[in-house]
């Protein structure tokens, strides 16, 4: 069951994402725009002077980039100076947008203007970064104003014909062009989310969690690489805790996971199975078939545990001289040191003493004795 702490941890996280995005795109807006701004008035100039196809009106080359700038000071000021961007911004900026590029059609042809361009670019730039709402937020707002700008013209040009039933089926095909373009796009923002979702869980220390996308397409594929990277997860997480149980010998033990991950962890099993055996000996006091000599000295677990075995087998040998009666060597200095050998040392020199004693204790009786 999903986590309800998580849950608004991620959301709160996936709000604050999502407004660090709109701030990026509006930002990228500005760079878009001054581009469109150049590129346009260029596009007006050669029309409109050198070609004679347009007749724009000179106020027009003041107006248009008007627009544009102020908007353009307008996102700068608020992002860069005052740090106060608000998230309903993202709806003002493509209205301005769709305004400028419906001015400019109006003294570029009206209804067979090349500019209509610049409302499927606009409709399809926000459904790509924002999605469906957004899309038809547009591409609405586009077709409304597409088709007052074509009764304003007709107004203005009495005399020409234009056939309204085909520039109304213009403004539905731009609807159309936005709620395709903004069902794409919020489907694969959908699945964007969800993976993000995923991985937010997991970074939480969630490993329940699992990728559901049903498509064939690299999302799809991508959910299945990403579920078996947490089966591998969980595999790791399940034998972690039957080695902090102590249940070395669990089947879950025997399950391997592939990578650099898996190796290091195998290699971790082994080495403990490894101590493990060699604990099972010295439990059952055999310390002729403890094979000590793999374990790594410079590890702190293997060399603590390997020079702890080279003491008990020093004692052993110890205990078998001492149990065959001989007492002729001395305890070697490494073995005096502890509070195990320094007893064992004690004793040892004790009992050196006491049978030393009663040597001399039995000669001294001899002696009298004979005499």
């Amino acid at each position: 069951m999903k986590d309800q702490g998580a849950d608004m941890s991620y959301r709160s996280q996936f709000e604050n994402e999502l407004l660090e995005k709109e701030k990026a795109l509006a930002l990228f807006g500005v760079k878009d725009r001054y581009m469109f701004v150049a590129m346009g008035l260029v596009l007006l100039g050669l029309g409109t002077w050198v070609f004679h196809f347009f007749n724009v009106p000179w106020y027009i080359f003041i107006i248009l980039p008007g627009i544009e700038i102020a908007q353009n000071i307008f996102i700068q000021l608020s992002i860069g100076v005052f740090k106060k961007f608000k998230r309903w911004y993202k709806f003002i900026f493509p209205l301005t947008d769709a305004v400028g590029a419906t001015l400019i059609m109006n003294y570029t042809g009206g209804n067979s203007s090349p500019f209509v361009i610049v409302y499927f670019l606009g409709i399809i730039h926000n459904a790509m970064d924002l999605g469906f709402m957004m899309s038809m937020y547009v591409s609405i707002f586009s077709a409304v104003i597409y088709m007052v700008m074509v009764l304003v013209y007709m107004r203005q040009h009495p005399g020409l014909e234009i056939n309204l039933y085909l520039e109304i089926l213009k403004s539905i095909f731009i609807i159309y062009v936005g709620m395709v373009s903004g069902l794409l796009a919020e489907n694969a923002l959908k699945k964007v989310r969800k993976v993000r979702e995923a991985m937010f869980q997991v970074s939480e220390g969630d490993l329940g969690v699992s990728l559901h996308i049903e498509e064939k397409d690299e999302f799809g594929y991508l959910s299945e690489s990403f579920n078996e990277m947490l089966r591998g997860l969980n595999t790791a997480k399940e034998q972690a805790n039957a080695i902090a149980a102590d249940q070395l010998t669990s089947d879950v033990l025997s399950q391997d996971f592939k990578g650099d991950f898996g190796a290091a962890f195998s290699k971790m099993k082994d080495q403990l199975l490894y101590i493990s055996t060699i604990a099972e000996s010295i439990a059952r006091d055999d310390f002729k078939s403890v094979n000590y000599k793999k374990l790594d000295t410079k590890g702190t677990l293997s060399g603590s545990f390997k020079m702890m075995i080279e003491r008990l087998i020093s004692f052993s040998a110890l205990m078998k001289e001492q149990e065959r009666g001989n007492l002729t060597f001395g305890v070697a200095e490494h073995i005096k040191k502890g509070d195990l050998g320094s007893a064992l040392n004690s004793n040892f020199n004790k009992l050196k003493t006491i049978i030393g004693n009663m040597k001399e204790s039995s000669f001294r009786i001899s002696s009298s004795s004979a005499e």
